[in-house]
């Protein structure tokens, strides 16, 4: 790619990335961060189905999420996406089969849409991005507070208590640009 600046040389542009954080959840986000400031960040979609016993439930809407990757309005762009994994329990109740069922529908669905988009993709732990933005412990306030401190630009997007999974996107697209700045 050619700059278009008046020196008439062919100097090459800098292409500035992009970085795309998932929080592969029903409750999670999606988060676009360029040189680590939020430029968008929008909840996961989801879709209603009919469960068993007639009852509606959720899950994540794979193909909404494709066309919001595939054309979203950026040059360049990776993903980090959270690997997740079934828990023997969280806090003190058990993880049930349905639950560690819907998180890993909706893994697979997150992973299809974002290999359909053809980005470049990267899974990692979550407690490897935690660890590295600074976050000890499973409040979800905390990253609220975390994603505060190093991206004030974005305060908007999780200021109710609601919005962790957009505090923890756009934490985990944060990790990918560090991660990105130390290999380039």
């Amino acid at each position: 790619m050619q700059n278009d600046h008046a020196c008439g040389s062919c100097c090459l542009a800098v292409v500035v990335m992009v970085v795309v954080g998932i929080d592969p959840g029903l409750t999670g986000a999606i988060a676009f961060i360029k040189n680590g400031v939020p430029m968008d960040i929008v909840d996961m979609p989801v879709e209603q189905v009919e469960g068993k016993d007639a009852r509606v439930q959720h899950r994540v809407a794979g193909l909404s999420l494709f066309y919001l990757l595939k054309d979203a309005p950026y040059d360049a762009m990776v993903v980090y996406v959270e690997r997740v994994s079934a828990r023997p329990s969280i806090g003190t109740r058990p993880q049930g089969a349905a639950s560690t069922f819907s998180l890993g529908d909706s893994f697979g669905a997150v992973r299809t849409a974002v290999q359909c988009a053809k980005l470049p993709l990267h899974f990692v732990t979550p407690q490897s991005w935690k660890r590295a933005v600074g976050i000890y412990g499973a409040d979800k306030d905390v990253s609220r507070t975390r994603a505060t401190a190093l991206m004030p630009q974005g305060t908007h997007y999780w200021s109710r208590k609601k919005d962790h999974g957009r505090a923890e996107a756009a934490l985990i697209a944060w990790y990918g640009w560090m991660q990105q700045s130390s290999s380039a």
